[in-house]
């Protein structure tokens, strides 16, 4: 039987492809356990992570056996009803595919089809085709409907397929199947679909070939070495699937600048116990090691088209849990409480905090918003901003990123449960943040600071006309708020520049009239109207403007309309479709503003009135 895959399959809709290193260990001869799909119980020696947030889909599997005798007993559980399809093949990702595709039929029968691929590039291949030697045995399998969430990780709500098959790890059809090799690396394939199950037609099954387009399905690529005993509940596996999936200080998703910075990191949290290893099986919302690296994995696995869904998933594998890997109180009480002093047990610190920090400005809320779970949020009257500065709050090693401060006593005021001069519900940006973000977005060449210090000291000088602004500005005047927008994005020489002089998404005066001007810096400390940073420096609000700026405004935006829109959209075009170093995503554009071209849709930073958002 054959089927036929056109080139459908390229569809941009389509999940991206991930990539994951696992392992697979000889076990002696255990057998699965009676637990449905992968979770605690099932009696697998070795599980992957939950790979996808749509497909959720997931392995487990044991080695038996010795020497040519060797099987593999491989369990695929998937929030599916239809099939799900793996395949072993190079690890180069090209060339012929051993598949199979396992199912539930339609009166209840798991079922397994020995299939494979003679030609196959990334997502562009020739026919699927039932080998003549079935070499695959069907050991259980089952559909399960989750009423609610499990302590494995499955889902209130969705149902799932779960087949469990033997192989031989060789079974002499060597035109058919792939060896599986003692210590050597292989690709990995999966597909899987929704609700279409393979249709039987004579004596064989005919697969939908567009089953898997998303979001009917989805698809992904990892690496698998069998025989090989690496664990994954490490720190340098954590940070390397950080860097690649999250990406590092030119990713929005990021959550360390770099791999190293990473490193210092988890080493510091998992030594001084405020993370622990936890389990890859079990642990999808626990303050663990393994929950971040579950989450890190399904955001690599996040529909292409999905940046918000990537975020909060990156955001919930970072440093602060995002709520997900330990609540927002759990996250700042386990940095705040063995370094910062406010409390003498973890009880009394999770009490104050759960209490919404009572004494502390109002509203006397913990807001639990995805948009304040990541690193880049280092601000507003939450746990989860007193998370971030809590858990810098340590002596860290040479490796952390210079333009942030870390240590006891400068992270611990910033982290006080009543006294926090950062963490409060306001919108006006400070000189730190700004600092911290450009000169973590800007390195090398493109650095407009020689370090923190020079930074901040041009931020807080008495030069010329830099005023506040607020953070959700995103164009239309030389504002820090709307510097502090282009340096969160800026991953290119134009716009790192643009993050000093405003270019033409935040033109100053001078920008409006010479189209590039020297850059300028802001209102010196003693300037009327001044608010104190929160970081120690300082940044100035609307009555701090002067009359020459406050009548530039309509300046700025008609010139910047007449003579700067092209400038403009350039930039914004460099900001909404930049490149990492590790793979290229393109953002979503709307319709309207400049003459009616299209401008960025997606803002990279939102705001709202904390005064509005009811307690947890």
């Amino acid at each position: 039987m054959t089927l036929s895959l056109g080139l459908s399959l390229l569809s941009a809709a389509v999940v991206a492809s991930c990539l994951l290193l696992f392992v697979v260990d000889v076990a002696g001869t255990v057998t699965p356990g009676e637990t449905f799909g992968c979770g605690a119980g099932a009696n697998f020696a070795h599980v992957s992570p939950i790979l996808c947030p749509v497909a959720k889909i997931r392995v487990c599997w044991n080695v038996t056996g010795t020497d040519a005798g060797k099987e593999l007993v491989l369990r695929a559980e998937a929030a599916v009803t239809g099939y799900a399809s793996l395949g072993l093949m190079d690890r180069s990702f090209l060339g012929p595919v051993d598949l199979f595709t396992v199912f539930v039929d339609e009166a209840g029968q798991p079922r397994v089809l020995d299939q494979h691929i003679d030609g196959f590039t990334p997502w562009v291949h020739t026919d699927i085709e039932n080998d003549a030697q079935q070499d695959l045995v069907v050991v259980d399998g089952a559909v399960k409907a989750f009423t609610d969430s499990s302590d494995s990780g499955h889902v209130k709500g969705l149902t799932y397929t779960s087949v469990t098959i033997r192989r031989p790890m060789v079974t002499g059809d060597s035109t058919e199947d792939r060896a599986i090799e003692s210590g050597k690396e292989a690709g990995f394939i999966w597909m899987t679909s929704k609700t279409s199950k393979p249709v039987e037609v004579g004596d064989g099954f005919n697969v939908p070939s567009d089953g898997y387009k998303y979001p009917n399905g989805n698809k992904g690529t990892w690496r698998v070495t069998f025989d090989d005993t690496e664990s994954q509940l490490t720190c340098e596996y954590y940070c390397q699937l950080q860097q690649t999936v999250c990406g590092d200080s030119q990713e929005r998703e990021s959550q360390y600048t770099s791999e190293e910075e990473c490193l210092e990191r988890c080493g510091k949290y998992l030594r001084e116990s405020a993370w622990t290893e936890g389990d890859i099986q079990v642990d999808h919302a626990s303050q663990t090691l393994a929950c971040r690296i579950n989450a890190a994995h399904q955001a690599e696995n996040a529909p292409a088209e999905d940046d918000a869904m990537r975020q909060e998933l990156c955001d919930t594998s970072g440093p602060t849990g995002n709520g997900v890997c330990g609540t927002q109180c759990e996250n700042f009480c386990a940095h705040a409480v063995p370094n910062c002093g406010d409390f003498s047990t973890s009880a009394e610190c999770l009490a104050v905090c759960e209490a919404g920090f009572v004494g502390s400005e109002e509203p006397k809320v913990v807001v639990r918003d995805n948009r304040y779970g990541s690193a880049s949020f280092p601000f507003y009257n939450t746990a989860a901003c007193r998370a971030v500065h809590a858990s810098l709050a340590y002596d860290f090693g040479p490796s952390m990123p210079s333009q942030v401060r870390t240590g006891v006593s400068y992270r611990c005021p910033l982290a006080s449960p009543t006294t926090s001069t950062a963490c409060r519900n306001s919108t006006k940006p400070t000189c730190s943040h700004y600092c911290e973000t450009v000169l973590t977005s800007c390195t090398g060449p493109r650095s407009q600071f020689g370090d923190l210090d020079e930074c901040l000291e041009w931020c807080s000088s008495d030069s010329a006309g830099l005023v506040a602004g607020e953070l959700t500005d995103m164009g239309g005047g030389y504002t820090l708020g709307c510097l502090t927008y282009i340096a969160a994005s800026a991953t290119s020489d134009s716009l790192c520049s643009a993050a000093k002089t405003g270019g033409s998404i935040c033109p100053s005066t001078a920008n409006a009239v010479a189209p590039a001007p020297a850059p300028l810096g802001d209102y010196g400390a003693n300037q009327a109207g001044g608010e104190v940073d929160p970081y120690g420096s300082t940044v100035y609000g609307e009555e701090a403007r002067s009359s020459t700026a406050k009548k530039s405004d309509d300046i700025v935006v008609i010139l910047g309309a007449a003579i700067g829109c092209a400038g403009f959209l350039a930039a914004v075009a460099l900001i909404m479709n930049y490149r990492s170093k590790r793979r290229q995503r393109i953002s979503g554009m709307g319709m309207g503003g400049c003459l009616g071209i299209p401008q960025p849709s997606l803002e990279p930073q939102k705001f709202v009135d904390l005064s509005e958002v009811k307690p947890m």
